[in-house]
């Protein structure tokens, strides 16, 4: 593991992130667990991403607990190269992982973890939706089926908003602003 000052270095000159905020707001409807792969990857191929292998990270639980899908897309770095990439320590700290200079906070093993994934020379595209409408967290019938990660026989056919989509080289750039495990 890099030590602080070499992972913020290493991010400093390597570190990249293009947000997509024309896919915010985007509606997905899910008919089932198997249409979320081919659905998202429509979305983005229709607005010129080139989408290769799918990881759903455990979407399948994050939907049964949360109602939401966290997942992310394999894609080439030339998605990378372009005006709206942002880079380096400004990028982190709009992301919420470096706080103001005067505080003195570096997000100490975060860091180090985005500098790894950047030494893993991935590029990706994430994606985070919602559901239209969240099951009723109140409900005890509800929250046992969550606990249990179930779904209502009746949960799909369902809407899913996208709200957040990017394209980065580091898998741990939303560890500040959804974490949601």
């Amino acid at each position: 593991m890099e030590s602080n000052l070499g992972a913020l270095k290493r991010l400093a000159r390597d570190f990249r992130y293009r947000p997509l905020p024309s896919l915010e707001g985007s509606k997905l409807p899910v008919a089932s667990f198997d249409a979320v792969e081919g659905g998202l990857r429509a979305l983005l191929e229709e607005n010129g991403l080139r989408p290769t292998i799918f990881d759903g990270n455990n979407f399948r639980a994050s939907i049964a607990k949360y109602d939401l899908i966290d997942v992310r897309f394999g894609t080439s770095p030339a998605a990378l190269e372009h005006a709206d990439t942002r880079t380096g320590l400004a990028a982190l700290r709009e992301l919420g992982f470096l706080e103001s200079p005067q505080d003195g906070e570096d997000g100490g093993s975060c860091l180090e973890m985005l500098a790894e994934d950047i030494n893993d020379g991935i590029c990706q595209i994430k994606l985070f939706l919602q559901a239209e409408t969240p099951r009723n967290v109140r409900d005890p019938v509800v929250r046992r089926q969550m606990i249990k990660l179930k779904l209502p026989k009746d949960y799909f056919p369902r809407n899913f908003i996208l709200g957040d989509a990017c394209v980065t080289n580091a898998n741990g750039i939303w560890l500040e602003k959804h974490l949601w495990l």
